[in-house]
């Protein structure tokens, strides 16, 4: 059996609900909390990124009771994020939606679901 990757867990995630980037950092901080904050940081920032990058996620606002995807930059939307996390929360993650949210796109889902069918 081949066990998923941290992107694929996060995914999977985003079947179900609204991503956040401090269920990134849960997904890539081990359980025995053997690596240090900042390295988890970097992870999670940097598996977001990738993602946003690749078309898997999007960044999403609400509007008028409503999701609507943020129409900047992907690119610009990491560097923003990441730069929140490190003035707004120095030394912690942030509490979920915080530095904003985040959803599948299609292509996403159908790597979420592709892991899902293949096992863990």
């Amino acid at each position: 059996m081949i066990k998923r990757t941290f992107t694929e867990e996060f995914l999977i995630e985003g079947l179900r609900d609204y991503l956040s980037m401090s269920w990134a950092a849960s997904v890539v901080t081990p359980e025995d909390d053997s690596t240090l904050f900042e390295d988890n940081r970097a992870a999670a920032v940097g598996m977001v990124t990738l993602l946003l990058l690749e078309g898997k996620i999007e960044a999403i606002e609400r509007v008028n009771g409503g999701w609507k995807r943020r129409e900047e930059d992907p690119g610009q939307i990491a560097i923003e994020m990441a730069r929140r996390w490190l003035e707004e929360w120095p030394n912690e993650n942030p509490t979920p939606g915080a530095l904003g949210w985040l959803r599948n796109t299609p292509l996403g889902d159908d790597t979420a679901r592709a892991s899902e069918a293949r096992g863990e």
